[in-house]
């Protein structure tokens, strides 16, 4: 699990639509993790899970290239180890043995 204890000791909050960034990536993170070891049904709500996060890191991506981005170093450092975990937890479950995932092994 990605820890978000950098950015507690900061003090770093940062938030998107009312919550926590931390507590969404560590939502759909349960998410993912609870539905890849399931059957056919965990598996879609898996890949649902999936795609909120990644829609959720490009956003994260996006707001740290703005010129304007105000965001301190133990953000972006928290955000890239969640984007690396992301990616090594998608390829895990896209080659897993069952997996029907609808974009195909070449993801997004």
């Amino acid at each position: 699990m990605v820890t978000d204890s950098g950015l507690q000791h900061a003090g770093v909050s940062l938030r998107l639509y009312g919550y926590e960034i931390t507590d969404l990536l560590d939502l759909l993170e349960a998410a993912i993790r609870q539905a890849t070891t399931g059957d056919g049904v965990r598996r879609g709500q898996a890949v649902t899970a999936f795609i909120l996060s990644y829609r959720l890191l490009h956003r994260l991506r996006n707001l740290k290239s703005r010129p304007t981005c105000r965001l301190d170093l133990p953000v972006f450092r928290y955000i890239e180890d969640y984007e690396a975990w992301w990616w090594r937890l998608y390829r895990e479950f896209v080659h897993s043995p069952g997996v029907n995932h609808p974009y195909g092994p070449g993801g997004f």
